[in-house]
């Protein structure tokens, strides 16, 4: 299990999924966080079952502490990861200039060379 101290750059619509068990609910949400060398890094986390309810309370700016399991699966001969929320709590509502700029970036649809 990992912990983050991050910020809210955007909640996504509410995904839906039929499974074995019936009808699941996942959301994703993109925060930013600073690493212990001070770098600004961007992770997209998957919430799932009763912590889609969590992300109802959240907006863009907020500061959240999470704690989330990373997980990899093969299929096919390839492997998948995914950064799942475990719990997210909101901590106090706040505006870094990091935050602006990364959204601002988002907004535009420009994209970072060095994820192509």
């Amino acid at each position: 299990m990992f912990k983050i101290n991050a910020e809210v750059l955007r909640v996504f619509p509410i995904k839906k999924a039929n499974g074995q068990f019936g009808v699941t609910k996942f959301q994703d949400v993109l925060v930013t966080f600073k690493d212990d060398n001070d770098n600004w890094n961007e992770l997209c986390l998957t919430c799932g079952h009763e912590r889609v309810n969590d992300l109802e309370k959240l907006k863009m700016d907020d500061e959240v502490d999470i704690d989330f399991a990373i997980r990899s699966k093969e299929y096919n001969g390839k492997w998948y990861s995914n950064a799942t929320v475990l719990k997210i709590s909101k901590k106090k509502n706040s505006r870094s200039k990091k935050v602006k700029a990364v959204t601002e970036t988002i907004d535009a649809g420009i994209t970072d060379p060095e994820f192509k």
